[in-house]
């Protein structure tokens, strides 16, 4: 018949198990205080055999026995087993009556066991453990007394209490080699601080850390105040005092503490008390920690923080609030710590590019850990927009919690520098075909004004009193009004000595510098917050200025006003080519234009000179002359401007081969310059007088004078010259009876190509020539 199995369910269950796996007492050696109660059970109850059993998962061992020579049996023939789901004691009279135990090998054979009584040994969680019982070879159908049963319960609860204290002695002997263990390791110096008899032990790191040898210190309380700092003693025996009388379950404090050499090192004590039933302390136990090397790397860590080059902000990843800044950041923002610190980081982002910076913190909230290097916008506290590179890490601590640093470095001016580059290399290709000066200067500001990020740059020329800018192409951002026309430059103050003495004109808040304090509405009134002005100036004199606008405030670098400059240079090249190519086209039209001309006026002056001549020799000498005049006209526009000369040089010009002296002749008139087109006719004019005049009149005699004047008559703009030739102390003169060639050269032909009037008298005294002629007819260019 087989061995009837106890419940499995009770012997592997995992919690008991693991309760009795905690004592540690399988396979231990014999102890006296476990004989000596299975002894006293055994001489209680009668019986000749004793155990103190414990049920593992597939075997029942023996602590402690009397009168069985085994240590252990197999689980299928524990008897003990089926105490195990009992709440104090099993008693079977008969163990071969009994259906559990009647086929158990050691009942139907050697041994021969008949008789069963135990008391449940349990943990104090309630897990059953095994048994103290005793077993006879003889049935007892009257099983136990109840006295019997009452001192196997006594005895089952004092192998309980054996097995409490046997652990809670091994705990101890572990605890304590471990705190040996800890405290020759560990650096902090550990104190144990008997308050009732004064006695502090210290371990070896007393030694080690501060160089205090232990036999040398006094094991009081007394030693280790008077080590502390003369300046921190009343605080640390303060504080540790009210520590222990006020019922604090820990204390802590920095000070320094003297060492063996006399130095002093800055510590970290942290302690706690054990009290009484009363609450007071009667004992002390903490650790000192050196905080030097801490120290010494804190203020290493400080001085790279607060020396780096590039902002540095450490903020709350959940929150985004700044934590901890450097004075380079600071300057970046243009704010104190006191304005940053506390405070999200997203004030500092423009409202516009809040959606990404919004997306970034989320992830930083959510815990996310990164390390990620971008470019983005900031706005300081003065309004002004800079660019940053921004180094972003949010990394785990040891202890768990999040850290996150941006590093942040002031990138503005690398940006600008390399937009500049690239916007002057547009600004060439652009400019190459164009040849309209308006277009020119339209395309320099919308290039300027994208590069920079403005809201209006504007090209103006100055009129040569300074008193007036006329804007003629300008670029604006956004719905900003035009403001191409002309403006007056006082009306924002005395720009115009401003921009005559300066290379620049920059502003950096309209409303904070004195120069334009005053006019701060009248620039808020459009759009102006910043400006910059670049004069450009030619043969010295103020040209044109390229007028910059902003709508915030913002500094201007030295590489935007460069790059502004080189702008305006390009756009100056560009506009000279362009007006250098149209007036080269001018000019081969207009040489084309006067060749015809002249060569119709050659050939009618050879023409009317041949038909009026009575010689060939007589007619030579005449036609060299009007043409030696016709060149000298040339000579006088090729002397000026090519397009304009002055009067008084045309008519000295055209006079000078007639004349033996200076004296011969005298001018006088205001400063009239003559066009291109009434040039030649007037020297003709002169050339033909003068020639009349050596030949027959004032030049001929060696007195002789020629005078000519010219005046202004008539209201502006429908003014009249009138030029008078007058000759004296030449020969008696009279009306000539016939008009030669000369006569209607002057009276038909040039005046006709000068649209004015021609009159010859002829007084005694000498020929009076007078010419009125309009004056804008004498300065027509075309």
């Amino acid at each position: 018949m087989p061995d009837r199995v106890p419940d499995p369910a009770d012997v592997a269950d995992p919690q008991r198990l693991a309760a009795l796996a905690s004592y540690a007492i399988l396979d231990t050696p014999p102890e006296k205080g476990f004989d000596d109660l299975v002894a006293i059970a055994a001489e209680a109850l009668g019986a000749p055999m004793a155990l103190v059993s414990f049920v593992g998962g597939d075997r029942q061992w023996f602590k402690a026995r009397i009168g069985l020579d085994a240590e252990e049996t197999p689980i299928d023939r524990s008897v003990c087993a089926h105490a195990l789901s009992e709440r104090e004691t099993l008693v079977i009279p008969d163990l071969l009556d009994d259906p559990r135990t009647r086929a158990n090998r050691l009942v139907v054979d050697d041994p021969h066991l008949r008789f069963y009584a135990g008391a449940v040994l349990r943990s104090p969680e309630g897990h059953a453990l095994g048994t103290l019982c005793v077993l006879d070879v003889k049935p007892r159908p009257e099983g136990v007394t109840p006295g019997q049963e009452r001192i196997l319960k006594a005895l089952g609860r004092q192998v309980e209490a054996q097995l409490a204290l046997r652990r809670a002695i091994a705990s101890g002997d572990e605890a304590f080699r471990r705190y040996h263990l800890v405290g020759h390791v560990t650096h902090d110096a550990i104190w144990d601080w008997d308050l009732l008899a004064d006695q502090v032990i210290w371990n070896e790191a007393l030694t080690s850390a501060y160089g205090h040898r232990l036999e040398d210190v006094e094991p009081t309380g007394a030693w280790w105040i008077d080590h502390v700092h003369p300046d921190d003693r009343p605080r640390v025996s303060a504080d540790i005092h009210a520590f222990l009388d006020a019922g604090g379950a820990e204390w802590r404090s920095e000070y320094r503490f003297r060492r063996a050499d006399g130095s002093y090192a800055m510590v970290l004590d942290r302690g706690t008390a054990v009290r009484d039933t009363q609450g007071a302390a009667i004992r002390a136990i903490g650790a000192m920690l050196d905080l030097t090397e801490r120290a010494e790397a804190e203020e290493q860590f400080r001085s790279v923080f607060e020396g780096a080059n590039v902002g540095i902000v450490q903020l709350d990843p959940v929150t985004a609030r700044a934590l901890r800044v450097n004075d380079k950041l600071c300057e970046i923002w243009g704010a104190s710590k006191e304005e940053i610190l506390g405070q999200s980081v997203a004030r500092w982002t423009p409202d516009e590019d809040d959606a990404e910076r919004r997306e970034l913190h989320g992830r930083l909230a959510r815990g996310e850990l990164m390390t990620v290097l971008l470019e983005k916008r900031y706005r300081r506290a003065d309004g002004r927009i800079i660019w940053a590179r921004v180094n972003l890490v949010s990394r785990r601590l040891a202890g768990g919690s999040i850290q996150t640093t941006a590093m942040i470095e002031d990138v503005t001016a690398e940006r600008e520098d390399k937009a500049c580059k690239a916007a002057l290399a547009e600004l060439g290709v652009r400019m190459r075909d164009q040849r309209d000066e308006r277009v020119i200067a339209g395309v320099a500001c919308e290039v300027v004004g994208r590069t920079l990020g403005l809201s209006r740059v504007s090209f103006g020329t100055v009129d040569p009193r300074g008193a007036e800018v006329e804007v003629k192409a300008d670029w604006r951002a956004g719905d900003l009004a035009s403001g191409v026309g002309v403006h007056a430059l006082d009306r924002f103050g005395d720009l115009a000595a401003a921009l005559d003495h300066d290379d620049a004109f920059a502003i950096a808040d309209v409303a904070a510098d004195p120069r334009t304090a005053d006019h701060a509405a009248d620039y808020a009134a459009i759009g102006i917050r910043a400006m910059l002005h670049v004069p450009i100036r030619e043969r010295g004199s103020l040209a044109s200025v390229f007028f910059l606008h902003a709508a915030d405030p913002r500094d201007w670098t030295t590489g935007a006003v460069a790059f502004v400059r080189m702008a305006a240079d390009q756009a100056a090249a560009a506009a000279a080519r362009a007006l250098s190519e149209e007036r080269q086209r001018l000019l081969n039209q207009e040489l084309s234009h006067r060749m015809k001309n002249l060569l119709a006026l050659v050939q009618a002056i050879a023409s009317q000179t041949m038909r009026g001549a009575s010689t060939i020799e007589g007619a030579s000498r005449v036609l060299e002359g009007r043409l030696v005049a016709l060149g000298r006209a040339h000579d006088v526009l090729l002397g000026g401007a090519v397009s304009a000369a002055p009067l008084e040089a045309v008519v000295v010009e055209a006079l000078k081969s007639h004349l033996d002296g200076p004296e011969r002749l005298t001018v006088d008139g205001p400063v009239v310059l003559v066009g291109q087109k009434a040039a030649l006719p007037l020297v003709l004019m002169m050339h033909e007088l003068g020639t009349n005049a050596a030949k027959y009149g004032a030049l001929s005699a060696p007195e002789g004078v020629v005078s000519v004047k010219w005046a202004l008559a008539g209201a502006p703009g429908r003014q009249i010259v009138r030029l008078v030739w007058e000759e004296s102390g030449g020969p008696e003169v009279g009306t000539p009876t016939r008009k030669g060639f000369g006569v209607r050269l002057l009276e038909r032909g040039l005046a006709s190509q000068l649209d004015g009037a021609v009159r010859l008298d002829y007084p005694p005294t000498g020929v009076v020539c007078t010419l009125d002629v309009a004056l804008d007819r004498l300065q027509d260019q075309s």
